[in-house]
């Protein structure tokens, strides 16, 4: 991408994030077809593009400790659950070769 005036890092996750919209020639490709008027297309076009940068320029917050530990629990718990579920799958499978 060679849009000078789009900071680096805005255009290296524009790039990650948009990929299907970039072609080969490294150009954004937006088109809009809303309204039977090409200049209405035209402004919803550059409202498109204008939208896609604001998403692409924002900067995730840090996850606090209190998120972090609650994810970890949520984790274990379903990692718990699951081995559970697996043991007794097992069970029943050993269960119905022992009645045979």
């Amino acid at each position: 991408m060679s849009a000078h005036w789009i900071p680096c890092w805005i255009r290296q996750k524009l790039v990650q994030e948009e990929s299907s919209r970039i072609n080969k020639g490294g150009e954004l490709v937006v088109q809009s077809s809303r309204f039977r008027n090409q200049q209405k297309n035209l402004m919803d076009g550059v409202q498109k593009v204008r939208e896609i940068l604001e998403n692409v320029s924002i900067i995730p917050n840090e996850t606090s400790d209190d998120k972090k530990a609650k994810i970890t629990e949520l984790i274990k718990s379903d990692h718990e659950r699951r081995l559970k579920e697996k043991k007794l799958r097992s069970q029943r499978k050993q269960e119905r070769s022992r009645n045979e």
